[in-house]
């Protein structure tokens, strides 16, 4: 409640207008109360037509006016509603512009939740739900009419609106740890329906269906306690309600029963309070109603928040004009958080254009997250990156990733044409620079296969087409970008011999006008023609080496053979 009073404060004017057009909707409701006691004290007791005519004149008159101020309410609402977008733009924008180390660290399921959390969190502010909840002050309006015909009657609105007050607040501190565990049960059992979704091939190879389906059982049955409790406690609640309106109901009409025994009231005045009583609990009755909402909203916003305070990356930073691509490493270590050692330290080289340097290791001893680091993505804990003598951390990463022709070990495409897919890595490129990028990685046997050449659609972010197929045209996207520095991720996974062929020969291509390239395998066969590989299997510091010569047992040691000034040199 708290945040949505913040969000609200921080328009005055517009809630102004909210709460100016609330006042007069509530004053006039009034105007049923006081007709029923006018036409019972004045037109019963002596008959005038026109006394009639005129009180139903009036009362017509307030009901349309009410009705207006209610819709001008609801479209001023409407424009807090409105805010929802912005809400799910920045959730968008973190996935889109967060620093990917940060980003990393969050399972891509629970990203999509966090993401997702703005529409859960802007509940309360749909105009439905926003308009009742402004209501609430608004039953002080009824609870003074009340009090100028009778003090007693008020007295008993008093206690049954404090009854409903206490038990909406109460009820809001009970849910929430409810909504929460609702939410954290849902996001996990969203990743048990991802893995069976994009795993269904290899629960079947491994029979893992029964385990995973054991765990979707036990989520569901975790699920559906947490959330018949929540249903259970929004129904005792609306009960509970109920029964105190009801019990205001009896306490107002037996104590003014005795009233107009007395003389102290009339039976007018007697039924426009019981009217004037039920209205004033109306908004606390809806106030307990919406507990839910309010709830699983603040618990939503409560992850949102932490997902919106990771780093952006850089907007600006440094462009290199004429960039020539000489790459160097100084010192340069990782680790992720909380590892015991890091997962490389020590590394140093120069990188001279034109040179090419192949990085080999096992799975699991760095070769994509040293990929990742030279493309900007992570930062290095010590040490430093330099591109043509400027730290890369001061790059516009923008700019940087403009100037690589990267392929990534397992691309990832939009689901459009793959022209668009194409384009996307270079929206400026012209048409010949398209066909050249698809003539070097030698996709245009596969476009000539298909009906609709460049504008086939790629469905599934590329999964359904084949690895060959994938490899080509992420190599494809990433020669569009003419970049100076090359960087391949296990450039022959999935291709055949031509393939493996027409990469090599892109890559002498590339390496021909100066371009600076990075291979990156476990397999040495692919590293023919490279200057120096260096070996993250070697722990904590990698072995910067001269490739393994014909006859040669093993390759010899950088620090032996390199020339100061050659195309690598450590």
């Amino acid at each position: 409640m708290k945040r949505l009073w913040q969000r609200l404060a921080a328009r005055p004017l517009l809630l102004f207008e909210l709460l100016l057009a609330s006042f007069f909707t509530h004053v006039l409701g009034l105007a049923s109360s006081i007709y029923v006691m006018l036409v019972l004290g004045r037109y019963i007791s002596h008959g005038l037509d026109a006394t009639l005519f005129t009180l139903c004149s009036g009362v017509l008159i307030a009901i349309a006016l009410e009705a207006a101020f209610r819709g001008a309410r609801f479209k001023l609402a409407a424009v807090f509603a409105g805010q929802e977008l912005e809400l799910n733009a920045a959730g968008f924008s973190i996935l889109a512009q967060a620093q990917f180390q940060h980003l990393d660290r969050i399972p891509p399921e629970l990203r999509m939740e966090l993401a997702g959390s703005a529409r859960e969190a802007h509940q309360p502010f749909q105009p439905h739900h926003l308009t009742a909840l402004l209501d609430l002050p608004f039953a002080l309006v009824y609870v003074i009419a009340l009090w100028f015909l009778s003090p007693s009657l008020a007295l008993s609105a008093c206690l049954a609106m404090a009854a409903c007050l206490g038990l909406g607040a109460w009820q809001l501190r009970r849910l929430g740890g409810l909504s929460t565990r609702a939410m954290g049960l849902a996001a996990k059992r969203r990743e048990l329906l991802s893995t069976a979704v994009f795993g269904a091939q290899d629960l079947r190879l491994f029979r893992a269906g029964g385990v995973l389906q054991r765990a979707w059982n036990q989520l569901n049955a975790q699920l559906s306690t947490v959330e018949l409790k929540l249903t259970q406690e929004t129904g005792a609640a609306r009960t509970l309600t109920g029964t105190i309106a009801a019990l205001m109901g009896v306490a107002v009409i037996t104590l003014g029963a005795v009233m107009v025994v007395q003389g102290q009231l009339t039976v007018g005045v007697l039924i426009g309070a019981n009217i004037l009583a039920a209205r004033a609990l109306g908004p606390l009755a809806q106030f307990v109603g919406l507990s839910e909402t309010v709830s699983k909203a603040e618990a939503a916003r409560a992850k949102l928040e932490q997902f919106l305070r990771l780093p952006l990356e850089a907007a600006g930073g440094t462009v290199i004009k004429n960039l020539a691509g000489r790459l160097e490493f100084k010192e340069v270590a990782f680790s992720f958080p909380g590892a015991r050692m890091p997962l490389f330290e020590g590394v140093s080289f120069v990188l001279q254009p034109g040179a090419a340097l192949g990085v080999v290791g096992p799975n699991g001893s760095g070769k994509t997250t040293f990929a990742r680091m030279t493309a900007g993505l992570v930062d290095p804990v010590r040490g430093q990156i330099l591109v043509d003598g400027v730290e890369l951390r001061q790059l516009n990463p923008g700019w940087w990733r403009g100037q690589l022709i990267h392929l990534p070990q397992e691309p990832l495409f939009l689901n459009g044409s793959i022209r668009e897919n194409l384009q996307a890595a270079n929206p400026e490129a012209d048409e010949a620079t398209l066909e050249e990028a698809v003539r070097l990685a030698g996709l245009s046997a596969f476009l000539d296969a298909t009906a609709n050449g460049l504008e086939t659609l790629v469905e599934n972010n590329g999964r359904t087409l084949s690895p060959g197929v994938r490899r080509r045209l992420a190599l494809a996207r990433g020669l569009m970008t003419g970049g100076k520095i090359v960087l391949l991720d296990e450039p022959f996974e999935g291709l055949d011999g031509e393939g493996q062929t027409a990469v090599q020969e892109v890559i002498a291509a590339l390496r021909a006008r100066g371009a600076t390239v990075i291979l990156l395998s476990h397999d040495r066969n692919a590293l023919r023609g490279v200057n120096a590989v260096l070996d993250l299997g070697r722990k904590p510091v990698p072995a910067l080496m001269l490739p393994q010569r014909p006859g040669e047992s093993a390759p010899p040691s950088a620090a032996a053979g390199s020339r100061e000034g050659g195309p690598v040199h450590g």
